[in-house]
C-alpha cells in the first residue's frame, strides 16, 4: 500500500478511535479502543520516523534521529501539563486526540517512498519525488543526475551490495567502539524502564 497511505489511514484510526474514547459508558468498549489507537500509534511512529530519515541528506540524518527523539519527549512533557490543566479525563482524551484530524488533513501533501515507488515498479513517480525532495532539500543540478538509469543502477547495487554482506548481531560487538555504545544504549534503554 505504500507507506504514505498506511500512515494517512492510522492517522484517521487514531482520531476517530481517540474521539470516540472519550463518549464510550462502558469500560470494555473503552479498553478496545485504546487498544486500537495503540496499533495505529506505533505505525505512525514508525513510519513517519522511516519516511523523516528517507527524505533528508546523508548529513542530516543524525540531526533528524536527535530532532524525532526529542519531539517524542517534548509531546511526553506536553501530555503531562495537559494532564494538569484538564483534569477530566474525557476532556483530556478529546484534547489529545482531535488535532489528529488536522494532521490527517495535512498528510496529504506528504510525498511518497521513493524506494516503494521504485520497487513496486512505478520508475516515473519516484523519479518525480526525488526531484521534489531534492528541489526541497535545495539540491542543484539534481536533474542531471535523477534519471531512470542511474536509479536502476544505484538500486541494483544497493541489492547487490546487501546480498554480499550478510550481517549478524554479533558484527555490533566486534569492534570496542560499537560495543561500548551498545552498552551504552542498553544501559540506558534499561535505566529509563
Amino acid at each position: 500500500f505504500g507507506r504514505k497511505f498506511i500512515l494517512r489511514w492510522c492517522l484517521l484510526q487514531l482520531a476517530i478511535t481517540g474521539t470516540c474514547a472519550a463518549f464510550i459508558p462502558t469500560f470494555l468498549v473503552y479498553c478496545s479502543l485504546r487498544f486500537l489507537t495503540g496499533f495505529s500509534t506505533m505505525v505512525i511512529t514508525s513510519n513517519s520516523f522511516i519516511l523523516s530519515l528517507e527524505w533528508v541528506r546523508p548529513q542530516s540524518k543524525a540531526l533528524m534521529i536527535i530532532l524525532v527523539s526529542s519531539a517524542f519527549s517534548v509531546g511526553q512533557m506536553t501530555l503531562g501539563g495537559l494532564a494538569y490543566v484538564f483534569r477530566e479525563w474525557r476532556t483530556l482524551q478529546l484534547v489529545v486526540s482531535v488535532p489528529f484530524f488536522v494532521f490527517f488533513l495535512s498528510s496529504r501533501w506528504l510525498v511518497e517512498s521513493a524506494r516503494w515507488l521504485i520497487i513496486i515498479n512505478q520508475l516515473d513517480k519516484g523519479l518525480k519525488a526525488l526531484r521534489k525532495v531534492a528541489h526541497i532539500n535545495r539540491i542543484k543540478n539534481s536533474g542531471d543526475s535523477l534519471n531512470m538509469e542511474v536509479i536502476v543502477r544505484t538500486t541494483m547495487q544497493e541489492e547487490l551490495d546487501a546480498a554480499r554482506n550478510k550481517s549478524t548481531v554479533c558484527d555490533l560487538f566486534r569492534s570496542p567502539n560499537m560495543r561500548k555504545r551498545m552498552c551504552i544504549m542498553l544501559f540506558a534503554r534499561w535505566a529509563s524502564h
